[in-house]
């Protein structure tokens, strides 16, 4: 069996990681970590993901992508980290339910967040309002 690509990261790498699921763990978002998913090794950088479900049977992968820190550069362009992910929209459609209530257009609340540790803050604030369904 070939060894976990995740035992072999640096330390960067495994802090960006570390944040991550901290991040999904203060929005209470259950999360697996799989050693054996591969998405495009060769662009890809730091963290992966794949958003799934329980209700689409064998075929449960809703959208999936990852950070692309290096892509730009490698085309010749400047050094700009990225994020990039695609969305089975038939599989999203699925999913929705059959009467959709209106689409708010604009935010009920913008915060601003200055700093690591405000961030942090605004985002489980964010989080908790928009549970409450304030559009934040």
């Amino acid at each position: 069996m070939a060894p976990f690509i995740i035992d072999y990261i640096c330390a960067g790498c495994r802090d960006h990681f570390r944040e991550v699921q901290e991040g999904l763990k203060a929005l209470k978002t259950s999360f697996a970590v799989n050693p054996r998913m591969v998405r495009g090794l060769d662009y890809y950088t730091k963290t992966t993901f794949e958003v799934t479900t329980k209700s689409l049977g064998a075929q449960n992968a809703v959208a999936g992508g990852g950070r692309y820190d290096r892509l730009v550069k490698d085309l010749g362009g400047p050094e700009v980290p990225g994020i990039g992910f695609a969305v089975g929209v038939e599989r999203l459609i699925s999913l929705l339910p059959a009467v959709m209530e209106d689409i708010v257009r604009s935010p009920d609340l913008y915060i601003a967040a200055l700093g690591p540790e405000a961030r942090k803050l605004a985002f489980r604030l964010c989080n908790g309002l928009r549970t409450l369904g304030i559009l934040a």
